[in-house]
Parts: structure tokens; sequence; C-alpha cells
């Protein structure tokens, strides 16, 4: 439950509140969630390590993308559920156990944001904000400052790792593919 709170903290990223079911806010602008089906279907298990100011933790994901929409389970490293995110291509929800309140669109946001091809994650971009990537790397720009910072090693989703930064929310997350045989096409 501990970490269930500090969850809530980075995804309601700072002062910024959901602008809709499908678009979440960013300092400067706003990301409208795409489609599932512009990224190939996958699934992995992957360790989450979360610093958020002086707090660290650490999660298990259970992560699920096909044309039908993205699945997240978190858990604790002991296996207790503290979330479940569903995106169906027309809604973000999320459930949490331990009571957290934790806004949907704006955890799924961050995911398409590291995990989504660029024009697709361009396509949901507003104005004000512009994306930067050479592969590895990606940044969302907003009034010349970064906004969200990504960085990536491995082959198309899951990747073998995402770090990824919001500044603006005192927020770093390193994510670790830890199961290998769930790459990108090699699913059920």
């Amino acid at each position: 439950m501990k970490f269930a709170r500090a969850l809530a903290l980075p995804i309601a990223l700072a002062a910024c509140a959901g602008t809709g079911d499908r678009c979440a806010a960013l300092p400067q602008g706003q990301y409208c969630l795409q489609p599932s089906a512009d990224v190939a279907p996958f699934e992995a298990t992957q360790i989450v390590r979360l610093r958020i100011g002086e707090r660290r933790e650490t999660l298990v994901a259970a992560l699920e993308v096909d044309a039908d929409g993205l699945r997240m389970a978190g858990l604790t490293p002991l296996g207790q559920k503290l979330l479940q995110l569903d995106y169906d291509n027309r809604a973000a929800s999320v459930q949490s156990p331990a009571g957290a309140r934790i806004d949907a669109v704006q955890l799924a946001a961050l995911l398409q944001l590291a995990l989504w091809p660029a024009a697709s994650v361009r396509a949901g971009l507003s104005p004000a904000l512009a994306l930067e990537d050479d592969g590895g790397a990606r940044r969302i720009v907003g009034g010349g400052a970064p906004v969200v910072s990504i960085r990536r090693e491995g082959d198309a989703p899951p990747y073998r790792s995402v770090q990824l930064s919001v500044p603006g929310a005192d927020l770093e997350m390193t994510v670790e593919t830890v199961d290998d045989a769930a790459r990108a096409g090699e699913t059920r």
C-alpha cells in the first residue's frame, strides 16, 4: 500500500490533470492516446524501479499489448497486486485494490510515449509539443524545455530496458524486461 500511494504522485505528473477519456495533460500541452494497433503485439514481464523525489520503489509489471488494447498489472516484488490498467482503444481505466487514486490516462500515456512508434506519438501530441527521436533516445519538448526524456535499449517493444524521466514531476523510472522470450511478435 505504501508503494501504491507513492505511485499516485508521478501519475498525476505534479499538477497536471487529465483532459478527458483519452488525453493526458503534460507541461506545455497534452498527449492523446493512440490505437494499440500502431505497435506490434507483445507481452512482457518487467521490473520497474521508480524514483519520486527522494523516495524509491520497485514493482513488477506484466504488460500485454495487442490490437484490442493495452493491459498492465502492477505487483509488489512479493506478488501483491497494486493496480490493473486497461486501455481498450476507447478509454483507459485503472483498478487499485490498495485504494490509490491513479490517473489511468496519464499512466497509459507514459507507456505509449516510451513504447509506441514515433509517428504514432507525434500524432498524439498537441501542437505546442514536439518529439525528438533518434531511435534509442526520445524527448518530448515544449517551450524549448524537455517535458519527458526517454532512453531505450534493445529491439522494438518491449525493449530490453527503458529509462524515463519527467523533470517537472521529479520522476525517474527504469524498466528492465525480464522475459526476453516474449519479444515483439512472439505473443501467445
